[in-house]
């Protein structure tokens, strides 16, 4: 059942690849059905953007969290973001640390800037650690990488 729910993952991504959404989709959501854990973190993305389907922000979060119960880490911080569109700053707070402690650098960088939102001394340093822990991560886009540094910069600048 494995191998067949990878080739599924496989095909699936081929097609989202080459931009046929719908069959990208409808693979998915088999591999999905099947319990693959990267598949539904996939299905949940493809719901919360509207990829091949409607926006359904609840199908999304569903989505997430069976992938979170599978085991597919990529999945924290696709919670995570959508517990921040819809203004659930608290529940975005434990699934973007969740995810720094995973070693997803990009996480890292976005629960400290979360962090420094609040604004205060003590916050500082939970950001500055959050924001190193993403310069040393070997899960980190070049993007979040260069704001990283720029933000840790900052923050060294006020001392």
């Amino acid at each position: 059942m494995r191998e067949m729910s990878d080739d599924l993952f496989a095909k699936a991504t081929e097609y989202w690849d080459l931009g046929e959404y719908d069959e990208a989709f409808n693979l998915y959501k088999t591999a999905a059905e099947q319990g693959d854990a990267s598949s539904q973190n996939n299905l949940g993305y493809f719901y919360d953007s509207g990829i091949g389907v409607l926006v359904d922000k609840a199908m999304a979060k569903y989505w997430y969290e069976q992938a979170i119960e599978n085991g597919e880490i990529c999945a924290y911080a696709n919670l995570a973001n959508l517990f921040l569109e819809s203004g659930d700053r608290e529940s975005a707070f434990i699934w973007l640390t969740k995810a720094m402690d995973t070693g997803d650098g990009d996480a890292a960088v976005q629960l400290a800037k979360l962090i420094l939102e609040v604004d205060q001394s003590d916050c500082q340093k939970k950001a500055k650690q959050a924001l190193k822990l993403a310069l040393t991560s070997m899960s980190v886009t070049p993007d979040s990488l260069e704001e990283a540094t720029e933000l840790l910069k900052a923050l060294n600048e006020r001392g």
